[in-house]
């Protein structure tokens, strides 16, 4: 979660230093995502939550398109992480 908060100031720079030109950043923060990446990472599976049953690839590109078409400032998907990232906002 400490690398959502990070991103997150990232990416309010970021929008602070190029909306004069017209370009909109929105952060999307997603849980897991059942991809290749865990084939070409072995281990890194282990470390990761059970508990929250991962995004499918084409949930996780409906989420994006959904901050792009919306012009989301931040997305955060599933539901479980927003509460989690408000908490942790609201304490760093």
């Amino acid at each position: 979660m400490a690398s959502a908060i990070g991103a997150r100031r990232e990416s309010d720079a970021l929008r602070t230093e190029v909306e004069a030109k017209g370009v909109f950043v929105s952060l999307v923060v997603l849980g897991l995502v059942e991809s290749s990446y865990w084939e070409h990472n072995p281990g890194s599976r282990e470390h990761a939550s059970k508990a929250i049953p991962p995004l499918t690839t084409d949930r996780a590109a409906a989420v994006i398109i959904k901050a792009i078409e919306q012009r989301k400032r931040v997305l955060v998907s599933p539901a479980i992480f927003r509460a989690l990232f408000l908490l942790r906002a609201l304490y760093s």
